[in-house]
């Protein structure tokens, strides 16, 4: 057989495959190719909260270390609903991202109406940071510790209250999982938005909360404001002199504030795992990690596989705690 015989059968081979085996050469070279056109990541809250800005950290060094632009578009609304729903019915192409937070867990432990199956539409691809939270107490409250907390709870059932910037919140879901565990009862007290609900703290209006110290911080300092313990399972660097509530007597208390990228499913894993080792890259990085802690949030990765199981095991904690102390939110 000649070789000009043979050139001729292989390019008729490949006309008798047509589209097909064109398709796959085209798909094979997109995956490989990846990114070869901008990113979007949307982030479902408005501009200028600390999702945003993790966010746009974040995407501003992934575009550079990935060749392509990373473009944070907001779409803001139901609770984080309505961004993520977008991501939930993208291409899984790698191209339309979301920057999940808690809010994506506490909707479906809620029960929130949603138009995507959580579980089965979306993909958790890496971690990018937690928020520190603890449980703080005003100054007026007679209690510095976590253990005198519950006994001057325990001797005043409903009369103890805490604050929560809103129904479903984290900081809401958060004390509601101390109460159950710790055997209290303090009566929620919901406000639109921390900085007031702080500003009740101070004045012993309402008597404790769990949060992150953003805006808390001024009054910790001044003594307006007492910290009796990190509500993670591990010390934060924030205050580091600060215990956890594990290390209080809660042996089976561990909740966090979370930050991460999520994809709808089908993500290739190729992709997945790209995404996600360039995001550790980039928190590795003193630049953002000073940037990621200026907005209050510590870096953390976690690669694909590991994430979701964090995800699914925080979205079951959630469930229980809304089903055992029967939270509805309209």
């Amino acid at each position: 057989m000649t070789k000009a015989v043979s050139r001729r059968r292989v390019l008729a081979g490949l006309a008798l495959a047509g589209p097909a085996w064109l398709g796959l050469a085209r798909g094979a070279t997109a995956q490989g190719a990846w990114p070869s056109q901008p990113v979007r990541i949307i982030v479902p809250f408005e501009p200028g909260g600390p999702a945003d800005a993790i966010a746009r950290v974040v995407a501003a060094r992934l575009g550079e270390k990935m060749g392509q632009p990373f473009v944070v578009e907001n779409r803001s609304g139901a609770s984080s609903a309505i961004g993520t729903a977008v991501v939930a019915r993208a291409k899984p192409d790698g191209y339309n991202l979301l920057l999940g937070t808690s809010a994506f867990s506490g909707n479906v432990a809620l029960g929130r109406p949603l138009t995507f199956d959580t579980r089965k539409d979306l993909a958790p691809i890496a971690l990018m940071g937690v928020s520190p939270a603890f449980l703080m107490v005003s100054a007026t409250l007679p209690v510095r510790s976590v253990r005198e907390l519950i006994d001057y709870v325990r001797q005043r059932p409903d009369g103890v209250t805490y604050a929560s910037p809103g129904a479903g919140t984290f900081p809401h879901l958060a004390v509601e999982m101390f109460n159950l565990r710790a055997g209290t009862q303090m009566l929620h007290v919901p406000y639109r938005g921390t900085a007031p609900a702080l500003t009740d703290m101070v004045t012993g209006r309402v008597q404790a909360m769990i949060s992150d110290t953003t805006g808390a911080m001024q009054h910790i300092q001044a003594g307006a404001i007492r910290v009796l313990a990190a509500a993670a399972g591990q010390r934060s660097d924030l205050l580091p002199e600060v215990p956890t509530l594990r290390e209080s007597g809660l042996s089976d208390y561990a909740a966090e504030s979370w930050f991460g990228l999520i994809g709808p499913a089908g993500v290739p894993a190729d992709i997945q795992d790209r995404l996600a080792t360039a995001v550790a890259e980039v928190l590795a990085e003193p630049d953002a990690t000073r940037r990621m802690r200026d907005i209050g949030s510590t870096p953390r990765s976690m690669k694909p596989a590991e994430f979701a199981s964090y995800v699914a095991r925080d979205i079951d904690q959630l469930t229980d705690v809304v089903r055992a102390a029967d939270i509805k939110v309209d």
